[in-house]
């Protein structure tokens, strides 16, 4: 802290996740592909001050949908025979 109250930070936050994976070769399994979001930063706060970073989190909704073979497929009636789950 310096003598007027003020900090000094410098932030690097770093946000990865796994996306798919790259194919198999003969000596070589499968490697994971990572997508990396990131930001770095130097910023002067005053003593008692807040830093909020934003933007690194991805939210993401994937549909699943179940059912019985064919009974699913059925128009109208396969509604009663699958579900359908968003998370």
């Amino acid at each position: 802290m310096g003598a007027d109250d003020q900090i000094t930070l410098q932030v690097h936050p770093t946000v990865s996740e796994i996306t798919g994976y790259t194919p198999s070769l003969e000596s070589l399994p499968p490697q994971p592909i990572i997508d990396v979001r990131e930001t770095r930063t130097t910023v002067h706060l005053r003593d008692g001050e807040t830093l909020v970073i934003g933007g690194l989190i991805l939210t993401r909704e994937e549909e699943l949908t179940r059912g019985l073979p064919l009974l699913s497929k059925i128009p109208v009636l396969g509604y009663l025979f699958r579900n359908t789950r968003t998370h």
